[in-house]
Order: C-alpha cells, then structure tokens, then sequence
C-alpha cells in the first residue's frame, strides 16, 4: 500500500537529507583536515553550512511560491536583503529549536529504556514534524 504524501512534505524530507550531507561533509572536511582534534568547531562550522543549505533549499524549493510572494513586498534590493536576513534568524531559531526539541525526545527516550535507534527515530520524526510546521506557519508564510 502505498502512502500518499504531500509533494511538499517529500521536498522537505529530500531538503533534510541535503541538509544533513552538508553538515556532516563540513564536519568532517575540518575535523580531518583543517582542524583536526577540534570536533566542537568542525560540528558548529558543520551545522551552521546545514541550516544555510536548509534556508536556501526551503526558500527556493520547498516553500519557494511563499518565499517569493512575500520577498517581492520589498521594492529595494536593502529592503529584499533585510527581509532575506530576517527569513534566515528565523530560520536559525526554527532549526535550533528543532534540535533541542530531538534532544528533549532522545533523552526522554533512552531514560525509559527505549532501544537506540526507536529513540533516534522517534525524536528525529519529532523534529521534522515541528521544523515543517513551524516554518509552513511562521517563516514561509503565504
């Protein structure tokens, strides 16, 4: 049987999957090459090139009608780029609190004994479910 998906839920899945292989390639490009032994960096450096993938892939693609009806509002190129900012902090505190809510679930998880990878599936499914209708409702709004 197969499940029938909204286009725009699988365009955010994919854009999370993108996402995710440009946080972890910067994480490791630096911590193997350019600051080895220096994971926290490597991991900041790595997440920050994620959650700019993630703007710029949202923005585009998955919320792209959204994001240009709005950004065509602004008559000036300083008044796009001052909305463009304001669109990627929301996106910053979307993603970050995205992450501290699979955090939140994971820990919870694994503190009633939920099997590893149940608790990672678990909180990352949290995550995507309130990352998509955090930015569907506040961000990337028509």
């Amino acid at each position: 049987m197969l499940v029938n998906i909204p286009p725009k839920i699988l365009k955010f899945g994919l854009a999370g999957v993108i996402n995710t292989a440009v946080d972890w390639a910067l994480y490791f490009a630096m911590v193997h090459t350019l600051l080895p032994g220096n994971e926290a960096i490597a991991k900041l450096a790595g997440s920050v090139g994620g959650v700019t993938s993630a703007f710029a892939l949202n923005a585009g693609w998955v919320f792209a009608a959204a994001f240009a009806m709005q950004c065509n509002q602004y008559q000036t190129t300083f008044g796009k780029l001052r909305f463009i900012g304001a669109k990627y902090m929301q996106t910053v505190l979307v993603y970050t609190a995205g992450m501290l809510l699979n955090l939140v679930v994971f820990t919870a998880a694994r503190y009633v004994a939920t099997p590893e990878l149940v608790a990672l599936l678990l909180a990352t499914a949290c995550s995507f479910i309130v990352n998509f209708a955090l930015l569907n409702r506040f961000v990337f709004v028509r």
